[in-house]
């Protein structure tokens, strides 16, 4: 088998979505002994998530080790100064360095599997298989044999909801995905050599996105992903550094914020209700369509005859129009088009961008495409008067306050690409509201969460860590790690020493004061060149290719 010069092997699992509070509750029941044994063999901690809390910032900053500033990926999707054209992020979206890209320099052989952010597979020392953002019709695997080795095995590369699918089915396809995937990872540790091996599952979000009011459903996930933990984990070396780490968190919640119909409300954006959603702002829809599938014949019957929401209310007196809004059941209002709350662009001054990006941006003249408000001093006094507003705006229902902090984009990134930052990043009370751009299904901006378009719990940014290895304290409980820190200590692993514009530092205290010493005294790597013997033909070809837009 291949061996790098230090014979560290390393690897890491990630899963999207995990709270140690859920970990610790069901290891508290003797339901994850896996999970357990990590925790009396290794060191673990809650490990905090970037801004904004979403897949793709995070999986890019723990690829990086750095802010989005630096690392460009602020959103699975990006409108590019188009209004309503999204464009999924692709290869070239990324502006920094990434974890694969210094092990290929330091000739580490790797194997990354369902890589959230690359929308092709580049050509690394190994393997790389593609994951969400991957483009369509588009090979998802290198190298080409690895590539037909899962289109035989029916190899799929995501579980996105697609049309009106019953949930109970929508369960099923979902785990049948994580099945396969799986599966595959597992055949690839196995079959193939490698020092670095880098997975991640969506499993969890989807099911907590969907299903996160099933503890059932959600126990059921844990207890057979900490028996597949344990199966990776029985065959391997147990010499081998094993991390787990979670890009953020999730947690439920009761309420929504309609955050664009409370920026028309202050006097800050021109609204029109339609029932197409024009901007639109989800992965999914965009990869899956199934916002726009599966529309019931009764609902396009009564949209097409001009039965809706909105002429109903117009010919309502108001009082009435509310009375009908708390009586009739929630079977009958589905049976009408969904209402979107569209923008009047040339009369808006601000927006919220998505529930992805969880920020607001100004309707800036020279940057959006409709822009209204002047650079400089108006820009200034108008996010100073939104963040001011927002800090004193109150639950109608409870007098609490809605947002915990508010901050100007550069007060939380840095870097190059800072300007791709919405302009002001929201932080809501607890976590407890979810920051929704659409239209209001309540009298108040602020409504129940499990209205008529329910949503069950939202991205939490407190994800978990756990690491166990040959160097590693056992039982330990480490504080203020964040997901920048997993890429220099994973380096830190094989004696690598950090790219110094990362923002993450080696997560020291999880090494005895010897250890330390050890890897901090650990040799050089030799050059690829001079490593002829231990490289593949394939890669050693392709090496004066690689780079991160190589595809």
């Amino acid at each position: 088998m291949y061996n790098n010069v230090t014979n560290v092997k390393t690897i890491v699992i990630g899963l999207d979505g995990a709270s140690l509070d859920t970990i610790q509750s069901l290891i508290n029941q003797h339901k994850l002994p896996f999970f357990q044994k990590m925790i009396r063999k290794g060191s673990f901690g809650n490990l905090k998530s970037s801004l904004p809390v979403n897949g793709a910032a995070s999986w890019a900053s723990f690829f990086s080790g750095k802010n989005p500033g630096k690392h460009n990926i602020y959103d699975f999707i990006s409108f590019n100064g188009s209004l309503e054209k999204p464009n999924t992020i692709k290869n070239s979206s990324i502006k920094s360095d990434l974890i694969w890209h210094i092990a290929n320099q330091n000739s580490l052989k790797t194997i990354l599997f369902n890589i959230p952010i690359v929308s092709q597979p580049e050509k690394v020392n190994g393997i790389m298989v593609t994951g969400l953002a991957t483009d369509k019709d588009q090979t998802f695997a290198y190298p080409e044999s690895v590539y037909h080795e899962l289109l035989d095995q029916n190899y799929k590369v995501d579980s996105g909801p697609q049309g009106r699918i019953e949930q109970d089915q929508y369960y099923n396809q979902i785990n049948e995905v994580f099945i396969k995937q799986s599966d595959s990872f597992f055949q690839l540790i196995n079959n193939h050599s490698w020092d670095l091996a880098i997975a991640t599952f969506n499993t969890l979000n989807r099911m907590q996105q969907f299903f996160s009011n099933d503890e059932k459903k959600i126990e059921s996930f844990f207890v057979q992903f900490d028996a597949y933990l344990q199966k990776i984990f029985d065959s391997i070396d147990e010499e081998i550094n094993f991390i787990l780490l979670s890009n953020y968190g999730f947690k439920s919640i009761s309420k929504k914020f309609f955050v664009n119909e409370w920026l028309s409300e202050m006097g800050f954006l021109k609204k029109k209700i339609s029932t197409k959603q024009s901007r639109i702002t989800d992965i999914d829809k965009i990869l899956f369509n199934y916002s726009n599938n599966g529309v019931p014949y009764i609902t396009k019957l009564l949209t097409k005859t001009g039965i809706t929401k909105k002429n109903i209310r117009s010919i309502l007196p108001n009082i009435i129009s509310e009375t009908l809004k708390k009586t009739v059941p929630m079977s009958i209002k589905k049976i009408f088009h969904r209402e979107y709350l569209d923008i009047e662009w040339k009369k808006t001054q601000a927006y919220f961008v998505s529930e992805n990006v969880q920020g607001i941006n100004i309707n800036l003249k020279g940057r959006e495409p409709l822009g209204v408000v002047e650079p400089g001093t108006e820009y200034e006094r108008l996010r100073d008067k939104i963040i001011s507003e927002l800090y004193h705006f109150k639950d109608p229902y409870t007098f609490e306050n809605i947002v915990e902090e508010v901050y100007r984009k550069e007060e939380i990134f840095n870097g190059e690409y800072v300007s791709a930052a919405p302009d002001i990043v929201i932080i809501p009370a607890n976590n407890n509201y979810y920051l929704d751009s659409n239209k209001r299904t309540s009298r108040h901006v602020v409504g129940s969460a499990k209205d008529e378009y329910p949503v069950y719990g939202q991205k939490d940014r407190n994800g978990v860590f756990f690491i166990s290895g040959p160097k590693v304290e056992q039982g330990k409980k480490v504080s203020n790690i964040t997901i920048f820190d997993i890429a220099p200590t994973i380096l830190h692993l094989f004696g690598i020493e950090k790219d110094i514009s990362m923002d993450g530092q080696v997560i020291s205290d999880i090494f005895s004061e010897n250890d330390k010493d050890m890897l901090n005294n650990r040799p050089k790597f030799i050059p690829a060149e001079d490593l002829s013997s231990f490289v593949s033909d394939e890669y050693l070809n392709n090496k004066t290719k690689l780079s991160m837009n190589s595809v």
